[in-house]
């Protein structure tokens, strides 16, 4: 859109001696060139930026965040120091850039392509602004280089170093680019110190005397975070729930989508509500500077309304303020509110930042009404129930009807869908997703550059479509748009999740974590990244956070950490076996066999394993989607204990059952792999590799990257039960470049006794480490 002026941070970067590098080398250069390109498609993304412009050997880019542009390129130089190693210097600002058509321009670009001039290759330069945003960033180290004049640019620039470990830090006498050194002229430098002084000293006084004689609080540039916390209801009588919970919640959004603050999603905050905690100490859980605290009365047809701002760094308050308004005028006062607060912070507001925070949603009281009450019966969901879907879902339907343009109440109700398709409320699929559909198709004619509109297609996608890049592609606009969108960057990190762009997904989920630091699932799924990545550390770094947050321990994922991680990451058979005897099982005892089991059978203990299970005394059965099938375990006991004769004769009575459950359940993919993995251990490779195939067709998740873990761990079964060397040993070695799931862990092929005729393998020796 033309005449688009917006505060952003700017980064340039590009590769130091290419046009001669072309010159003599074109195919290295080109080498280069797409290593860059890739580094920066990932990076850029991943820390909510966009590449306005790539010129081959350099590029411009702008961020929401001077804390994530300076993140995003740590991590690029980190990836251009690694063969094939390229030059990169990177210059970053912050400052307006104005959008003009397919260009960009300003003040801020040019003096961010001037310090970038400056820079040498693995360096990362930054301005004295941008300094001012990181440097309370325990993670980001940095050096000053001085002051410089820079060609075209009125002030001097104050230039830092990013000195994190791998990165150049030069000396400032050798730097060269578009401009010069700062030098203050000898003889002035006494007269300019008084002057400086004595500015100060007056400075000083004025706002000392402002501050005690003009102000209720003075403004905090210092405090770029807040939490909106609960509102408390006064009255006694009937005043609405959704007015009180409504209100404050409303006024969170607006300042959420201020890009310059960090707002706490409404989840964590929620959890403070009527607290006697003091405002430094729930500061300090949410990490957050300032604290929004309010009241809610009915006075005859109007609402009073009592706001305040408090400091958490002192407990002082910064700003108060009461309001008489009508029930009919509460979109106003929630803009209101919003705008004094950002006032009060001493936020500095771009164009579109301004234009958030005086949005109205519908220009219909009533409709605003309802899609208030239909909000507080969506917040309040613990497991969405068909009562409270249909109630939320005719209020709704109410707004709409009011006012066909309400694109807030679309994309509730779009939400509320889609929890009926994922079959989280039970009443009918084929309807819900036609009628998503339309809403969907609705929500496009009314406001296809609607911010909201994106995020509602990223939904759709995902989880609709299991269209994990698409929706990505959606995400990540709305993200930069609305980078206090705690659900949307935790859906960023599934995409990437989904996608193994596994780093991207970190990234996605500690800003979410930073959002929403009270949510467990935030943390929970950060922790299953890093077990993806064999990482043990910061796996069970993870999960001891997640104990602190969450209020009722998941026996299941607890028992994970403290059983498997330590033989599956590390390897740590005692450590595994310790934590399992010590631990209590108080919610499902019967899960405690199974943990056993587990450890007998890597262990070795094969008839301690079977007399957990009990095979032999239980039949088989057939359910009405399900089955048990104790003679395929049978079978499979046998194996391991070398016993040719029961492997086989318990896997073809287990095929004859499980072809009479192929014809009731045709679709139950775990019927096909039980039946290939039999006719593996009878040897019968035809019938084996058929349902094999059978079974990879019907496997949830066939047609995504995610997906290719489980068929991948079925073939290295069946091709294990075969005893093929070969085939087996590339399965192994397919599934450690995989994430981890189940099997590919080195130490489990190294205990495990299905691998014990692989022993005497060079390939498996060498795999495993002996």
């Amino acid at each position: 859109m033309p005449g688009i002026r917006q505060l952003a941070a700017i980064l340039f970067a590009d590769i130091q001696g290419y046009t001669a590098l072309m010159h003599d080398d074109e195919k290295h250069a080109n080498i280069l060139r797409d290593k860059l390109k890739q580094s920066l498609e990932e990076q850029v993304a991943a820390h909510y930026g966009r590449i306005l412009k790539f010129s081959g050997d350099g590029a411009l880019c702008i961020f929401t965040s001077s804390i994530e542009a300076v993140h995003a390129a740590i991590e690029i130089q980190k990836k251009m120091q690694l063969d094939p190693q390229v030059p990169l210097r990177i210059g970053i600002h912050t400052g307006d850039v104005m959008f003009e058509e397919a260009d960009v321009h300003g003040d801020g670009v040019n003096v961010a392509s001037r310090i970038e001039s400056f820079g040498v290759a693995r360096a990362v330069f930054i301005s004295g602004r941008v300094h001012e945003d990181i440097k309370n960033q325990k993670d980001i180290q940095t050096i000053s280089l001085g002051k410089f004049e820079l060609k075209n640019v009125a002030v001097p620039v104050e230039l830092f170093a990013i000195s994190n470990a791998g990165l150049v830090v030069p000396k400032r006498e050798l730097l060269e680019g578009k401009g010069k050194q700062f030098v203050s002229p000898a003889q002035d430098r006494k007269k300019n110190l008084r002057i400086i002084l004595s500015s100060l000293l007056v400075i000083a006084i004025a706002i000392f005397l402002l501050g005690k004689y003009f102000f209720v609080g003075n403004a905090n540039a210092d405090i770029n975070s807040i939490a909106v916390l609960p509102f408390e209801k006064i009255d006694k009588g009937d005043t609405s729930e959704f007015l009180s919970s409504g209100l404050a919640e409303e006024i969170r959004t607006r300042l959420s989508k201020v890009a310059v603050l960090k707002v706490i999603a409404r989840a964590s905050s929620a959890g403070y509500a009527n607290s006697q905690k003091a405002p430094s100490v729930i500061g300090g859980e949410l990490g957050v500077g300032a604290l929004l605290t309010g009241s809610v009365q009915r006075q005859d047809s109007q609402i009073v309304v009592r706001v305040q701002l408090v400091n958490c760094k002192n407990n002082q308050q910064l700003w108060s303020e009461k309001y008489l308004r009508s029930n009919r005028n509460l979109f106003e006062l929630q803009s209101e509110v919003a705008q004094k607060v950002v006032q009060q912070l001493g936020a500095k507001l771009s164009a579109s930042d301004k234009n958030n925070l005086q949005e109205v949603p519908t220009t219909n009281a009533l409709a605003y009404d309802y899609y208030m009450e239909a909000q507080n019966i969506i917040n309040s969901f613990e497991v969405p129930s068909h009562d409270a879907y249909q109630k939320a879902t005719q209020l709704l339907d109410k707004a709409i009807q009011l006012d066909p343009n309400f694109v807030d109440a679309y994309q509730r109700q779009i939400d509320l869908d889609l929890l009926i398709y994922r079959g989280t409320i039970n009443i009918g699929q084929n309807a819900s997703l036609n009628r998503i559909d339309s809403l969907v198709q609705h929500l496009n004619e009314i406001a296809p550059d609607d911010p909201r509109t994106a995020e509602v297609h990223a939904t759709y996608k995902r989880v609709v479509f299991k269209d994990f890049d698409g929706a990505k592609e959606f995400l990540l606009p709305y993200i930069a748009t609305f980078p206090n969108d705690a659900k949307a960057n935790f859906y960023l990190g599934i995409c990437y999740k989904r996608l193994f762009q596994l780093d991207s997904a970190i990234i996605a989920y500690k800003r979410a974590i930073v959002l929403d630091p009270k949510s467990c699932i935030n943390w929970r799924e950060l922790q299953v990244i890093y077990k993806f990545q064999r990482d043990s550390a910061n796996a069970r770094k993870t999960y001891e956070h997640s104990l602190q947050v969450c209020r009722e321990d998941n026996e299941k994922i607890t028992a994970e950490a403290k059983i498997k991680y330590p033989l599956i990451l590390e390897g740590n058979l005692a450590k595994a076996e310790a934590a399992l005897r010590a631990f209590s099982f108080k919610k499902n005892k019967s899960s405690r066999d199974s943990w056993f089991q587990w450890l007998y059978l890597i262990e070795g203990k094969i008839d301690s394993a079977a007399m957990l299970d009990r095979p032999e005394t239980k039949k088989d059965t057939i359910y009405e989607n399900d089955y048990n099938c104790y003679s395929e375990l049978r079978a499979y006991y046998a194996r391991l204990k070398d016993d040719s004769a029961d492997a086989k004769k318990y896997s073809r009575i287990a095929i004859n059952f499980l072809n009479v459950v192929k014809k009731k359940q045709p679709g139950n993919f775990l019927v096909f792999s039980s039946l290939a993995e039999c006719y593996a251990i009878l040897k019968m490779e035809a019938p084996c590799r058929e349902n094999l195939q059978i079974f990879e067709s019907l496997f949830p998740a066939r047609d995504e990257k995610f997906g290719e873990i489980g068929i991948t761990e079925e073939e290295l079964k069946i091709n294990m039960l075969m005893y093929k060397e070969d085939e087996t040993l590339e399965l192994m070695k397919k599934l450690l470049e995989l994430p981890l799931r189940q099997e590919g862990s080195v130490f489990l092929y190294r205990l495990k006794p299905d691998y014990r005729f692989l022993h005497n393998n060079p390939g498996y020796k060498k795999l495993v480490g002996e």
